[in-house]
């Protein structure tokens, strides 16, 4: 190694020596010379040839491959892992986390999951799935419910392909592809009250009862919450 001196006698690097390959960040693997051909090697330790010669060429190889070990046919392992889920899967998995949350919905959806999805995707793998199935799913479903029903059953499927998605690691879902929905406009839900509406119950029940009552309230807004009421012939409380 050449070496030169500085002014204040001590030994210096040459600027001479051949300049060391950048590094990815930890995790993507790097990137290498041996002899004119460019190697990647992967986080696992494993190397494989870029067949390329050009620098810029071989970084544009190994984007395509990020952070995983590629088989002799070019196709990262998680893809394999992905070829093998079904939609079935996918669905357990969302029923698990719901259960972990404690969600109250968790009944309602298995119910649909088991009466509608399932039949209809099952088997499937979720890679699989475009937007004509699902047009298809609602043009066979609304011969029997209305089409607000359909968009609830494709609502909770959407939202398990999202958390094989999001909450999956490595992912079993690439994608979710789009779901048609129908208009909700005409959906108005009525017989909800304001406070100053249910206080007038409250009177008016005090008022013509005869004998001592209990009027119960469900809030559905901010949250869900019931309340109950006492009702006295002339007051309530």
């Amino acid at each position: 190694m050449v070496e030169s001196v500085s002014k204040s006698g001590v030994g210096t690097r040459s600027q001479k020596r051949k300049k060391k390959v950048s590094r990815v960040s930890r995790g993507e693997g790097s990137l290498y010379l041996r002899g004119r051909v460019w190697w990647y090697k992967a986080p696992d330790g494993t190397s494989r040839s870029t067949e390329k010669k050009i620098n810029a060429e071989a970084i544009e190889w190994k984007q395509k491959f990020p952070g995983e070990r590629c088989t002799s046919e070019g196709r990262p392992p998680t893809a394999r892992a992905r070829a093998t889920v079904t939609v079935n899967e996918v669905l357990d998995d969302y029923l698990s986390y719901l259960t972990l949350k404690g969600r109250k919905s968790v009944q309602v959806i298995t119910m649909v999951f088991k009466a509608s999805i399932r039949p209809a995707f099952g088997d499937r793998q979720p890679a699989s799935l475009t937007t004509l199935d699902f047009e298809r799913y609602r043009e066979e479903r609304e011969k029997d419910v209305d089409p607000v029903t359909v968009n609830r059953d494709l609502a909770y499927l959407r939202a398990a392909l999202n958390n094989g998605m999001l909450r999956q690691t490595p992912r079993k879902v690439e994608s979710v592809p789009y779901m048609p929905m129908a208009d909700e406009s005409h959906n108005v839900r009525t017989g909800f009250v304001e406070v100053p509406g249910y206080q007038e119950i409250l009177q008016q029940v005090a008022r013509h009862a005869q004998t001592p009552v209990r009027v119960r309230l469900s809030r559905v807004h901010p949250q869900r919450r019931v309340e109950e009421h006492r009702v006295v012939p002339g007051r309530f409380r």
